[in-house]
């Protein structure tokens, strides 16, 4: 079978699209939910996952393990050691056990034995930085080692949900979606707010291109983003210290753990009446709401009361100046590229929110007030049947994409090339830049005018070991990306110059499906000006083991 997977912070999703009957399906992992919490624990000499793992937190004899797909691309050790992963027990371990138990248990329940193409969503922000494209690199390498998996293909979280929002709306209009989707993804971790653009390719079938991004979290701003998680520890945190029943400082130890948990899982089961609480009092009045429960949790043998009014402070503490930015500035991008986005009659441009977190009361109220939404709103209409879909788009576009109901546009993630003789970063020579139409696997050459009637190439006089990455257009900021020596060593080696002057070598770059970057070295006639000979390649599989990176602004 194909396999879509949304391996998400905190929840993961499994869905497939059965061709026979042609119906996209969600995988019910556990007790008939879709929903397996992404959670590994080990204790009494085994292994658990999932709902029953999360069970184990706190308590006695076991250690339990959440988050580790945000940390995939971490190399700071004792970052990784505080939030209890260290030696064998890494992220990267966490994440390969994990979904190995999906995967197979997703098989089981099918009645299938193998899965013919995987196709796996990962966070965009993780195409911002050098150091986040290690996230993609170890996601793609832990899920091609599956002998169960023939082909692994990673694409953008977006991207994969904007396929579901386009296939809902053709099945619900009988007509293609064409147009803009602005992707609004608040999950556990991260905020995700992507623009795609979604074309019409006939025969019923669509391409989907991510034209600007923005968001917040883990992998941009280093430290637990300002997400579900975020939002779920603060408020647990100043719960209990407002509470007054604990001495002393809050340790966030197992015990606070579960109790973050416990409080989970009262806002998963009550958003209904979280509505009907805000709508009934005055939003703006924390002090009115605070003499309104919401729950009590229990923390070191005490019940501790959360209010609504807590709610709605440590939201507006924690999410609305960070939502209200990032909205903001995707509005203006918007603004610029002469998008309709306000327009709430048109049919070309739609508004679709994805996560978990995007289903909480006060992050749905926030965003339709950015827009201010009608009752009669065209932008949401026809891309979603059920809220609870929000939280399987990513899941059920990408088994959308593995089955090839779908099919994802090929662009850049970023630039990459070589600094010019004037070393400025705005003159670099790049192989292709950001959202750039590219073949996968093809190779693309920096090209480089020495002199009017020179070949146009790169030649290499000495070999490279710096490189530009770039992942916006203005051209004004970017990375030089150097090989570590053991690389640079491998790099010149490739390298080779005939007796003559008349031949040299060009070096180029080549991107696969699942955006893992590989350099390309070929020889090359000042004659012909063509390149000539085998093409050597090295496969860049790790970022952070093969690059040292320094940030440049100009």
């Amino acid at each position: 079978m194909n396999l879509g997977v949304d391996f998400g912070s905190t929840y993961s999703t499994l869905s497939r699209y059965v061709e026979a009957t042609g119906q996209l399906q969600d995988i019910a992992l556990y007790e008939g939910s879709p929903f397996i919490p992404t959670v590994v624990s080990e204790g009494n000499g085994k292994r658990q996952f999932g709902a029953e793992a999360k069970v184990k937190t706190g308590k006695k004899g076991f250690k339990t393990y959440k988050a580790f797909k945000m940390l995939l691309p971490e190399t700071d050790q004792a970052r990784l050691a505080s939030r209890g992963y260290s030696g064998e027990n890494s992220p990267e371990k966490m994440a390969e056990l994990f979904l190995e138990y999906a995967i197979q248990e997703a098989l089981r329940r099918c009645g299938e034995k193998k899965v013919e193409k995987m196709v796996v969503g990962v966070p965009e922000v993780w195409n911002d930085r050098p150091e986040t494209l290690d996230g993609r690199n170890v996601l793609r390498n832990i899920c091609v080692n599956f002998p169960f998996v023939d082909e692994v293909q990673v694409i953008s979280e977006p991207a994969a949900a904007s396929a579901f929002f386009a296939y809902n709306f053709q099945k619900n209009t009988g007509r293609p979606y064409a147009g803009h989707i602005l992707l609004i993804d608040y999950g556990g971790g991260t905020l995700d707010i992507t623009l795609t653009n979604v074309a019409d390719c006939g025969g019923g079938n669509v391409e989907i291109k991510v034209e600007e991004r923005t968001g917040a979290g883990e992998n941009t701003e280093g430290k637990i983003g300002n997400a579900g998680i975020r939002y779920m520890e603060q408020a647990v945190l100043q719960a209990i210290e407002e509470s007054g029943l604990i001495d002393g400082p809050v340790e966030k130890d197992g015990k606070f753990y579960n109790a973050v948990d416990e409080f989970e899982e009262e806002l998963i089961h009550s958003g209904k009446t979280i509505a009907d609480i805000f709508d009934e009092y005055d939003t703006d009045d924390a002090d009115e709401l605070n003499e309104v429960e919401f729950t009590t949790i229990e923390y070191r043998g005490e019940d501790i009361p959360i209010s609504y009014g807590l709610l709605l402070r440590v939201y507006n503490d924690v999410i609305a100046p960070v939502l209200n930015d990032q909205l903001a500035l995707m509005v203006n991008r918007m603004k610029e590229a002469g998008i309709r986005y306000d327009d709430a009659d048109q049919e070309v441009f739609k508004i679709a929110l994805v996560g978990g977190f995007g289903n909480f009361y006060l992050v749905d109220r926030q965003i339709r007030d950015m827009f201010r939404f009608s009752s009669m709103d065209k932008r949401t209409k026809d891309t979603i049947n059920f809220a609870g879909d929000r939280e399987k788009a990513v899941s059920m576009g990408a088994a959308l994409v593995a089955s090839g109901v779908i099919r994802i546009r090929n662009t850049a993630p970023y630039s990459i090339g070589f600094l010019g003789v004037d070393q400025e970063i705005e003159n670099a020579d790049y192989a292709f830049q950001y959202r750039d139409d590219i073949v996968f696997d093809q190779p693309y050459y920096p090209h480089y005018k020495l002199e009017p009637d020179k070949p146009i190439a790169y030649f290499i006089g000495s070999t490279p070991n710096a490189f530009v990455v770039n992942h916006t257009t203005d051209r004004k900021t970017g990375y030089l990306v150097y090989l570590k020596p053991k690389y640079l060593q491998q790099l010149e080696d490739m390298v080779r110059y005939a007796d003559d002057r008349h031949q040299t070598a060009v070096v180029g770059f080549s991107l696969d499906s699942s955006g893992i970057l590989s350099v390309h070295i070929r020889p090359f006639n000042l004659y012909t000006k063509r390149p000539e000979g085998k093409d050597n390649r090295i496969v860049l599989d790790s970022f952070k083991n093969m690059f040292e990176f320094t940030r440049i602004d100009y």
